[in-house]
């Protein structure tokens, strides 16, 4: 994982230099079909997921869309959960670079 400030402002920073630069089209399956559910979720750690509980799967490397999405929920989590904002900044950059490829 990145070293970076433990400041909202630093992460605020790096976030919105990930977003800048030269992104490559690529394209993906959000741009036809509907939605269905294509992939079997589980648990890391072995243990089962709860039945009726239901998971949307986004591919961070190649869906502009996705990264979005991810970006809105890091917003959305930064003040209740400092640990896990940082790690998704990391993931964004990370995943913003791939596509810039």
């Amino acid at each position: 994982m990145a070293q970076m400030g433990t400041t909202e402002n630093g992460q605020n920073n790096r976030l919105k230099k990930s977003m800048n630069g030269n992104r490559r089209n690529r394209v993906g399956n959000y741009e036809h079909g509907g939605y269905e559910k294509k992939y079997i979720v589980k648990k890391t750690n072995g243990h089962p997921i709860d039945p009726k509980a239901d998971y949307f799967v986004l591919r961070l490397d190649t869906d502009l869309h996705a990264l979005k999405a991810l970006e809105t929920y890091y917003w959305s989590v930064r003040n209740d959960n400092k640990q896990l904002a940082e790690d998704l900044i990391d993931v964004l950059v990370k995943n913003r670079r791939i596509q810039e490829e």
